[in-house]
């Protein structure tokens, strides 16, 4: 997982040194009036470019003075000049030469200055604001009240420097989770800030903590409002390229990320960057923050190549300015190993994992807890990539490592555990990972981790499996159906639970895909049909489970792989039905069985509607589309911010904040697409799947009295033909040769390149391994022929159905085309719902139209 850095900017820092005083202070400067008259005009220049964002230059003037002001004794203007200096490398985030001049310009007054003045309160001021920053409060507190005190002492009650210690307390507490103290210090200091003017630097800054702190309490539209009044005071203060309108951009950002809007906060945070650059150049520290966040909202649209990209800018960044970026480093590796893991590009993850732990080990302390994490992931990119030695070691280093942490509780060490489970199982020490997952499982059972629970049961029904143990794996799907209770007596399991808990549909469904073929594998054994019949259920509760979320997958680009990983439990649920069917070869079986062929199709079609283009074939609005899309990424940010891992770090107000926010967005995610389908009804014919497959519907309204049905399923080795026409049924399975890609690919290159030779061979070895067996079974004129993959390269009309003689002509050879009239449907369902020459869904689905 990327991890965020945290980028509350909220400086007070830039106010170190105003131009002017107040009126006692001018009288204790009395004395000295004519030096002030001397050096005004260098300071007056100093704060001019300090205001143009100019901090380089404005130090080399502020330098150029220094040596004058000692030389004159003028003490108190050596200090003031020390705190402008500090003030611009905060500014510019040299937070290391910030504190280092504060602490010489607070080591100075002590020597030089009477105990209470304004130089040495601004200076106390300064050390506050670094050590806020450094989250070192009690230290912060206690310089910022002796700031405050002195500043009471001089000045009157009302004014602005007052204010500006309020912020700062204001500050202090915002960073401790204090939001209403915070807010009430922000309130004080703004009513004081503004005696300064309403457009002025230090006003803005408090509309925008203000801004952070509505943020905090979930009070959106206030805190947006807030950021853009700190943004128009900024900009008729200092124009729009000022770096305090980054830092307000940024801070609005996080507003949006938090409410799912994130193609706003993805321009608010671009608008920061671009202003940034202009001011600080392309490698300032600030633009590796920015990079990294960029990349977290680009992974959470899942978009990993942007991710990828911007991961990459923000570690180049920060690579250049050594050892104080290490731990944001150390992140920036992890979150780009989990990208690479994610997308199966193991080898790069595993290059990424090492440079994150070979920056731990440099750290003086390392953080255990940080190296346990991607050491567990990273063991089983070592596995991955076969390497499974370093996958055992590294694994077992991920657990052992935590108990050395000061941070050590259990369930981090549970939680390795679970993917160690899956190591100890691929090496196959499987007696090692059942133990391993029943430890897990003990001590997950009844916890909120509901999710880690699942994981490790399916785990546990890897290792079972792979070890042979059928039944425990059966015996492991029975106990996680305790977990989800059904609610409704038409249900085996609550499939709303199920579907609500991030991931746990995948997990559950594997521990599905396990149990059923443990169920086939025990009719392997003992013959014993009650076998059959249960992983026929175990199969139709697992298109179930799909079938419930697949409207709203359809949707959704990045479950494509989700689609893909399911055509596995399909292939072993057709076999199941179709060793049933070859038991009792009656209507139900044979519906039973096509109903998974179907199905395998409908899952086609899924992935190609998670192509915006392909949804606009259908004359849907683009912004309608996208509507959708952006809205089912909002559902999903909040699912991933109440998963178990995560939720863990957040408060309460945020967890309930963020329950809210997943059931309106569900509600107007369910509205949308309901409306969508209503006014697209094309779209919902491939959006919902029927999965009652009636033989006696296909033959009434599908079929014509002299045409037969062919569909073709290809599964793991083998291929399913079914054959349908008005009085007939039957299911073919034939061993898929290996070779079949190949002569489909030279029969193509036959016809195209007139070889005749190469296509006669080819096309008659195409009919006898695909058509022959269910051409002895066509008794009518016409025929309709559904695909499934590669078979839909395959040009029917011009297979040869006898061996042909030779030295014959094209024209003379014994086509099929010449015995029967060749249609082309996608699928009983699609073509149940659409009509027969339905020409749209015809260029969709990349087929030739239905003819008669």
């Amino acid at each position: 997982m990327i991890k965020r850095v945290a980028i509350f900017f909220i400086l007070t820092l830039g106010l170190i040194a105003l131009p002017g005083c107040s009126n006692k202070q001018k009288q204790i400067n009395s004395k000295k009036t004519a030096v002030v008259k001397k050096n005004i005009s260098a300071f007056t220049l100093a704060d001019s470019l300090m205001k143009d964002a100019k901090y380089d230059s404005s130090n080399t003037v502020l330098f150029h003075q220094l040596e004058g002001f000692l030389a004159d004794s003028s003490y108190s203007l050596y200090v003031e000049a020390l705190n402008k200096i500090t003030g611009n490398y905060y500014d510019i985030g040299d937070y290391g030469s910030a504190a280092s001049y504060c602490e010489k310009a607070l080591h100075f007054a002590k020597e030089h200055l009477d105990s209470i003045n304004l130089e040495t309160s601004q200076t106390y001021f300064a050390l506050g604001t670094l050590k806020t920053d450094e989250r070192k409060f009690e230290e912060a507190k206690n310089y910022c009240t002796k700031s405050l005190n002195m500043r009471k002492t001089l000045l009157p009650e009302n004014d602005p420097l007052i204010g500006d210690n309020y912020n700062l307390f204001g500050n202090i507490e915002f960073y401790q989770h204090h939001p209403q103290k915070a807010l009430a210090y922000y309130e004080k200091a703004l009513v004081l800030r503004k005696r300064r003017g309403f457009y002025n630097k230090s006003v803005a800054l408090t509309y925008m903590n203000l801004g952070n702190i509505y943020n905090d309490l979930y009070q959106f539209e206030s805190s947006i409002s807030y950021f853009d009044t700190a943004s128009m005071i900024q900009k008729k203060v200092s124009g729009k390229n000022h770096p305090v309108l980054a830092i307000i951009a940024i801070n609005k950002s996080s507003s949006f990320d938090k409410i799912g809007e994130l193609d706003s906060a993805i321009i608010s945070l671009k608008k920061a960057l671009d202003i940034l650059k202009l001011n600080f150049g392309k490698e300032h520290p600030y633009m590796g923050i920015i990079y990294n966040n960029l990349a977290i909202l680009y992974g959470s649209y899942g978009d990993s190549k942007k991710a990828i990209e911007y991961i990459r800018k923000s570690i180049d960044i920060k690579e250049k300015f050594g050892v104080k970026f290490t731990n944001q480093l150390i992140d920036n590796y992890a979150a780009l190993g989990n990208t690479y893991r994610d997308l199966k590009q193991y080898a790069k993850s595993i290059i990424e994992f090492e440079k994150a732990l070979e920056l731990i080990k440099g750290i003086g302390k390392p953080d255990r807890v940080i190296s346990s994490n991607i050491k567990k992931i990273l063991a089983v990119s070592y596995l991955y990539v076969g390497n499974k030695s370093k996958a055992y070691k590294i694994g077992k280093e991920a657990i052992e490592e935590l108990k050395f942490s000061d941070e050590y509780d259990k369930f981090m060490e549970i939680k390795s555990k679970i993917f160690f489970s899956e190591i100890l199982t691929n090496i196959k020490r499987y007696d090692e990972s059942i133990v391993n997952s029943i430890e897990c499982i003990d001590y997950l059972s009844g916890t909120k981790y509901t999710d880690w629970l699942v994981y490790s049961y399916e785990k546990l029904a890897e290792a079972y499996f792979e070890s042979g143990d059928y039944l425990s794996v059966i015996n492991v799907y029975e106990k996680v159906k305790t977990i989800f209770p059904p609610t409704k007596k038409t249900e085996i399991v609550n499939m709303d639970k199920i579907n609500q808990i991030r991931g746990v549909n995948g997990l559950f469904s594997d521990i599905l895909g396990y149990s059923g073929q443990s169920y086939l594998k025990l009719y392997e054994i003992s013959s014993d049909k009650k076998n059959l019949v249960k992983a026929n259920d175990i199969y139709d509760l697992l298109i179930n489970l799909f079938t419930d979320n697949y409207s709203k997958v359809a949707f959704e680009s990045s479950k494509f792989l989700e689609t893909k990983k399911f055509r596995q439990h399909i292939i072993y649920g057709i076999k199941a039905a179709y060793e049933n069917f070859k038991l009792q070869p009656n209507i139900e079986n044979f519906e039973n069985t096509l109903k998974f062929s179907e199905f395998s199709k409908s899952l086609t079609v899924l992935q190609n509607l998670s192509e915006k283009s392909a949804l606009a074939m259908f004359d849907i609005p683009t912004e309608q589309i996208t509507g959708m899309k952006n809205l089912r990424r909002k559902i999903n940010f909040y699912l991933r911010k109440l998963s178990t891992e995560n939720s863990e770090e957040l408060p309460e107000a945020d967890i309930k904040f963020y329950k809210e926010q997943l059931i309106n967005a569900d509600l107007e995610y369910e509205k949308m697409r309901d409306n969508l389908k209503n006014k697209f009804p094309l779209l919902k014919s491939l959006t919902e799947i029927s999965l009652g497959i009636q033989l006696d519907s296909i033959r009434a309204n599908l079929l014509d009295d002299d045409q037969t049905a062919i569909e073709y399923y290809i599964g793991e080795n083998e291929l399913y033909t079914f054959v349908i026409s008005k009085n007939k049924f039957y299911i073919v399975k034939n061993n898929l040769p290996e070779d079949l890609e190949s002569e489909i690919i030279k029969l193509l290159d036959g016809i195209e390149n007139n070889q005749f030779d190469n296509f006669m061979t080819n096309s008659y070895s195409i009919y006898n391994t695909i058509f022959a067996e269910a051409d002895n079974l066509i008794n009518t004129k016409r025929v309709l022929i559904i695909n499934d993959g590669i078979l839909g390269y395959i040009p029917y009309d011009v297979l040869l159905y006898a061996q042909p003689e030779k030295n014959k002509s094209y024209k003379n050879l014994p086509y099929l085309i010449k015995k029967y009239s060749i249609g082309y449907a996608y699928s009983f369902n699609i073509l149940g719902k659409s009509g027969k020459g339905d020409n749209i869904i015809s260029k969709f689905l990349g087929i030739a139209p239905f003819s008669k």
